[in-house]
């Protein structure tokens, strides 16, 4: 042994010294404070504008087409007449029920008079009760005959009224099916008619999207380089088996895009995250590194997914995160701060 010493020099000395190995020092790591790495990601998914009343217009009775008010991209009031039919046959008919309302009323003024009449001789016991009866019968049916011209009248009335089409909203003609002169059936299809006032943003949402959009500050459709900011009506409570997501409907709070427009529904969450790269494992945990007096500590995230930003709550923002040398630490390992400590 004594002619070994000399041969192995002060490297066998060493370890003799230090029981059998080497002393490991610190590594070196660079850090950066946590508030300059955390953003709040955004999120988005396609949308499209749509309009909450799109009305196919049609006859409501037959007719020729005489004459045609409005035409496509014209812009129209709630109650505006847009088409109308030649009508003579129901205003015929219409006449003709009005003399029969006033012929059935003449009817029932005589035998009101006549009932009065009988009533005052019953009291002088000159009439019997059999022509009293009848009497009363008469002016009954008479009044009856004057309730059956009334109805008669209104369905006249109403034939009228149906050779006239009307908006049933304020909105902007999209189509038009048929030209003056044409004779139309009930229920053919005349013009389209849509709502461009009352907008709803339709939007696909991924189930995994579904928190962050519920508690976004702020909501947005960007469309053709403008941006129109929204508030949330409602999800659909049926989730797609396929694409597993719900659709939201969404409404436009100041000023609209226009119907039929497509883009993208924009969010940010309001939750701070840590990005992707940031982020290690540890006995199969994800998480991140920081120091606090010369030691490194491991803080594992709940929910963190690997290859994707994590949320980070409950850390103060001048948290020292490791950046570089991370990969090797281990929790509760002294290491040493360098020079090139930067913001990520």
């Amino acid at each position: 042994m004594d002619g070994l010493l000399p041969r192995c020099g002060g490297a066998l000395l060493l370890l003799l010294v230090s029981g059998g190995s080497v002393a490991e020092s610190p590594p070196t790591v660079t850090l950066a404070a946590l508030e300059q790495i955390l953003f709040l990601p955004g999120y988005s998914a396609p949308a499209t504008v749509l309009s909450r009343h799109r009305s196919q217009l049609a006859a409501e009775t037959s007719g020729r087409v005489v004459e045609l008010a409005v035409s496509v991209g014209q812009r129209v009031a709630t109650g505006a007449p847009l088409l109308r039919l030649e009508c003579r046959d129901s205003q015929l008919m219409r006449q003709q029920q009005q003399a029969a309302v006033a012929a059935a009323e003449a009817r029932l003024e005589l035998t009101e008079r006549q009932l009065r009449r009988i009533t005052s001789l019953r009291g002088e016991h000159n009439i019997s009760e059999e022509q009293l009866n009848q009497s009363e019968f008469a002016r009954r049916s008479a009044a009856a005959e004057r309730e059956s011209a009334n109805a008669a009248l209104a369905l006249a009335q109403l034939a009228v009224e149906r050779c006239t089409v009307t908006a049933p909203f304020a909105g902007i003609i999209v189509a038009q099916q048929v030209s003056e002169g044409e004779w139309v059936a009930p229920g053919q299809p005349l013009l389209q008619l849509l709502d461009d006032q009352r907008l709803e943003v339709q939007a696909a949402i991924p189930l995994s999207r579904i928190a962050s959009l519920l508690a976004a500050p702020q909501l947005d459709l960007e469309s053709e380089g403008e941006r129109y900011p929204l508030t949330l009506h409602h999800l659909l409570a049926v989730i797609d088996p396929l694409g597993r997501q719900r659709e939201a409907r969404l409404r436009f709070s100041a000023e609209r895009a226009l119907p039929g427009s497509s883009g993208r529904l924009v969010w940010s969450t309001t939750t701070p995250h840590i990005p992707a790269d940031w982020l290690v494992q540890r006995e199969g945990v994800l998480g991140l590194f920081f120091v606090v007096q010369g030691s490194a500590q491991f803080y594992p995230l709940e929910g963190a997914i690997e290859g994707h930003p994590a949320a980070v709550e409950g850390l103060p923002g001048d948290t020292l995160v490791v950046r570089d040398g991370r990969q090797l630490l281990r929790h509760g390992q002294a290491v040493v701060s360098g020079t090139g400590a930067h913001g990520g």
